[in-house]
């Protein structure tokens, strides 16, 4: 870059070589997705402009007003087109030819705008996108179940004596203690849906190999506002019950395989039950003997809390 200076009040003019073909990127990140995006600048002739490296087909449209830049006196072109711009991150590319000019440099000079719904924009700016996915930070238990001596009628010898039986079984439910590690059947990349999320598979600290295990997961959260949508999705291996906020959504839910695909379909659900203030998730699964696990994530758009 030879020289810059400011034209169009927020743009800058940049003099490049005629050498060679040169392109000019601006980055422009959007909060959510634009409406309309303005593209006006100045350069000898019309150039071809790149949006997120898709080419820009509609024909810009010069204007009958020319522009100072330095020296020089250009001609304006504008287009304004709403493809190929996302919410995010966007990159701009203007591609000025080799051999644009005679001369030994070219100038060019740029002002981008980007246009929002105004309804969507304030709909974006009092409320928050938010995600809960399963962690270490969830609280877990496990019904255990232990051979207690019971009296039980000797009615094969003699009616009136009893006998110990000690195949009897007291179920009782353990402390609630932070998750760790699942021993899934699956790896993630296999769970449909779920390929990117950032939910870890989760399950009790001590994993029992060796027998069937009925495993108790909770997490509570706050939401600061109205909740405007939820949605989430589950795969508990072997079954899967949910509750949210005591109400009971799903029951005994099982593994479903996709046979086309070679994955797991995970239980999904649109949720009605979250309210403003403190929230609770409880799921029961039913793991195998050898393998067993749970992974979550719920999705929820909720109002902003209103600040003073």
């Amino acid at each position: 870059i030879a020289s810059e200076q400011v034209v169009f009040d927020s743009a800058y003019a940049i003099i490049v070589s005629d050498t060679f073909a040169t392109f000019i990127k601006k980055d422009i990140e959007a909060e959510i997705k634009p409406e309309l995006l303005n593209i006006t600048y100045a350069f000898n002739q019309p150039l071809e402009i790149y949006i997120n490296n898709v080419l820009v087909e509609k024909e810009a449209e010069m204007r009958k007003e020319l522009t100072h830049v330095g020296d020089e006196l250009l001609p304006q072109y504008n287009v304004s087109t709403s493809m190929h711009i996302t919410s995010g991150k966007n990159n701009i590319i203007f591609k000025i030819p080799s051999g644009a000019t005679k001369e030994n440099a070219v100038t060019f000079a740029a002002a981008l705008s980007l246009q929002f719904d105004e309804e969507k924009f304030a709909y974006h700016k009092t409320t928050e996108q938010l995600i809960l996915v399963s962690d270490f930070s969830w609280m877990t238990k496990k019904e255990i179940s232990e051979g207690i001596e019971v009296s039980v009628p000797d009615t094969l010898n003699n009616p009136e004596t009893t006998v110990s039986d000690s195949t009897a079984e007291d179920t009782h439910v353990d402390e609630w203690i932070p998750a760790n590690h699942s021993n899934f059947k699956f790896f993630k990349a296999q769970m449909y849906g779920m390929e990117s999320s950032e939910a870890v598979d989760i399950w009790y600290p001590v994993i029992d190999s060796h027998n069937v295990e009925t495993v108790v997961f909770k997490k509570e959260f706050e939401i600061s506002g109205e909740v405007i949508n939820a949605s989430l999705k589950c795969i508990g291996q072997n079954t899967v019950t949910i509750w949210i906020n005591d109400q009971l959504i799903v029951e005994d839910k099982g593994i479903v395989v996709d046979d086309r695909l070679k994955k797991i379909q995970p239980f999904e659900y649109s949720v009605e039950e979250l309210i403003p203030g403190m929230n609770t998730i409880e799921i029961e699964v039913n793991g195998g003997k050898e393998y067993k696990g749970l992974i979550f994530e719920m999705n929820y758009r909720a109002k902003k809390k209103l600040t003073e």
